[in-house]
């Protein structure tokens, strides 16, 4: 199988027995302790390793829920030194309270040496929140230099170890801040590192604090960019989405955030003066009919290969018929519609 679940409720006889049938064709394994209170017995713990012993050293993903931080480090460095193709690994710990910055760095150079191709590694603490309280991107991804995506949180600030770390991930080209207090300061600091040339992403979802202006300079100054996202009620006029695509005409991906207070003005600019591959529409209560044949009669129409709408109320059932049979590159639409007039449910999204 290319991905597999082994709950910490089997008993290590049964975990042992899933590994030799399943083991040499798992690729991906997430690893539940909950069952235990986040504390595995020793027999789940070695039946959990030769899981992973059996799987030849193919696994490409790893995700193991809370244990203490003083079981999980060995334990995690071992099921890391039977997977050295290792892609993608996910650790959550609990009893972090007295885990500093040097023994995050420390575990994070031995599990680099295991794992040298991992793209991705997060480490969290039983509450889904960052280990020692720090963005990775400000903290341990200097250690992973194959690293593409470069997650911040909170308010960053240190300057000095973010450039380290976009020295160091050579291969990184989206950045993720969402959810942060973004300063102009640090967009100063990451247009002056080597991402300027390179980045092709920006996330700003969700709560995201960050000005019209800090927008616009991530925009002028990444000369690559191609996707952006915006926060949540981000209240920006017509002047703005002007000003964003003269800044960045080659934008191809478009995320507007719940409720971003775009009309069908701001929404013409962006799909006339784009050549969008993909738009997002989030509770967009501003748009009125209209806004339909603004789209079809755009640029971006021609363009058009995804979009996603959720609870946009202009966009009915027969709208968005109407929508998707006029952008003939359409190969995905997500949809959501909670207005009693529509067969979308929470589960329909059509693919």
């Amino acid at each position: 199988r290319p991905g597999m679940g082994s709950h910490g409720g089997s008993d290590g006889k049964a975990i042992e027995a899933k590994g030799r049938v399943f083991g040499s064709g798992c690729r991906h394994l997430r690893v539940f302790t909950n069952h235990c209170n986040n504390n595995p017995s020793a027999d789940i713990l070695a039946a959990l390793r030769s899981f992973v012993v059996s799987t030849r050293g193919r696994l490409l993903k790893l995700y193991v829920t809370p244990m203490p931080y003083s079981i999980g480090r060995d334990f995690a460095l071992e099921l890391c030194r039977a997977s050295p193709q290792l892609k993608e690994l996910t650790l959550r710990f609990s009893e972090v309270d007295t885990i500093t910055g040097e023994d995050i760095d420390e575990f994070c150079a031995e599990l680099s040496g295991l794992c040298p191709l991992l793209e991705h590694v997060e480490l969290g603490n039983a509450n889904y929140n960052p280990i020692i309280g720090i963005g990775e991107a400000e903290s341990y991804a200097k250690h992973f230099p194959n690293t593409k995506r470069l997650n911040f949180g909170g308010e960053p600030v240190r300057y000095a170890a973010i450039e380290e770390t976009v020295r160091a991930c050579t291969r990184a080209d989206e950045v993720d801040l969402s959810e942060c207090t973004v300063r102009p300061a640090l967009m100063d600091v990451l247009l002056r590192t080597p991402l300027r040339g390179r980045l092709k992403k920006m996330d700003f979802y969700s709560e995201t604090e960050i000005s019209l202006h800090t927008v616009l300079q991530c925009a002028r100054g990444f000369e690559l960019l191609t996707h952006l996202s915006l926060p949540d009620e981000f209240a920006a006029g017509l002047d703005f989405y002007r000003s964003l695509v003269q800044a960045r005409p080659t934008l191809k991906s478009l995320e507007l955030g719940w409720n971003c207070e775009v009309d069908d003005a701001c929404l013409q600019v962006l799909c006339d003066s784009l050549s969008l591959e993909h738009l997002s529409l989030t509770a967009e209560n501003s748009l009125s009919p209209a806004a339909i044949d603004t789209i079809l009669q755009s640029r971006s129409a021609q363009t058009l290969r995804s979009l996603m709408v959720y609870e946009t109320p202009v966009l009915t059932s027969t709208n968005m018929l109407r929508l998707v049979g006029g952008c003939p590159l359409i190969v995905e639409v997500n949809w959501y519609q909670n207005d009693g007039l529509s067969s979308a449910t929470e589960e329909d999204d059509f693919d």
